[in-house]
């Protein structure tokens, strides 16, 4: 995904995502699938899915499970194929030299093929933060994304030309304040410290204030069409996104 301005200095150009996470899913599919193959050649299990043979052996469901995720990806890279050979490249052009917190933003998505959907473009923006949590006894991290503000609005099909632009208008809100807020899949409890919480059940569940490691902007078009429907995916350099600390919750199952 590439940003750039465009000769027009109250212009900002953003070209479609969609060509590399098409080309990422490729790669999943790719790295999955063949993990399949070199799995079955180095272990060389019997195929016995008889869970009372004694010859039954758990692993053999490994590639089961690398192939299900392998094929996920495979539809994924497929419907990102088909859908850029059928609709090619679009291009969200932003009014404005600069987006900022607070104000408001408008401009057009262009698409390269003129479009003929069956209903309303929906058109939603977001503020995606991402946290990394830590677990508890492993010390492995992992990232988690929460969704912190968004907006959508429908614009109506037959009003528009998909190659002169779809328009758009939105007010983004003002700058977040550092104040605590709930993370994906956690409750409400907040600390200012690291809290270490005994459930039975459970070994701990840590609950502790944090920054997110990282915070994004995206703006999304869909609209229904006869075979593949149409959808791209354009990030956005929003000014003064304040890093609020959010809480993260951690829990561990006993082994």
């Amino acid at each position: 995904m590439t940003t750039k301005r465009s000769t027009q200095p109250s212009v900002i150009r953003v070209e479609d995502g969609g060509g590399f996470h098409t080309t990422t899913n490729g790669m999943m599919a790719a790295v999955l699938l063949g993990a399949i193959g070199l799995f079955i050649w180095y272990f060389r299990l019997p195929w016995n899915f008889d869970f009372n043979s004694p010859e039954f052996n758990p692993m053999i469901l490994v590639p089961v499970f690398l192939g299900v995720f392998g094929l996920y990806y495979l539809a994924l890279t497929v419907q990102g194929t088909l859908r850029a050979r059928k609709f090619g490249r679009s291009v969200l052009e932003i009014q404005g030299s600069t987006v900022r917190m607070g104000q408001r933003i408008t401009g057009v998505v262009k698409t390269s093929v003129e479009l003929s959907p069956r209903s309303d473009y929906e058109m939603c923006i977001q503020c995606i933060e991402t946290f990394e949590t830590r677990g508890s006894s492993s010390g492995s991290t992992k990232n988690v994304d929460r969704v912190r503000w968004e907006d959508s609005t429908r614009v109506a099909s037959a009003s528009v030309s998909s190659t002169s632009g779809i328009p758009f208008e939105f007010t983004l809100p003002e700058p977040f304040e550092k104040t605590p807020a709930a993370a994906p899949g956690s409750s409400s409890v907040l600390a200012s410290a690291l809290v270490s919480i005994n459930i039975p059940g459970m070994k701990k569940v840590f609950a502790h204030n944090q920054a997110p490691s990282a915070t994004r902007w995206v703006l999304e078009v869909k609209a229904p069409l006869e075979g593949v429907d149409y959808y791209a995916i354009f990030g956005i350099i929003v000014e003064q996104s304040t890093r609020d600390r959010g809480a993260v919750v951690e829990v561990s199952l006993n082994s």
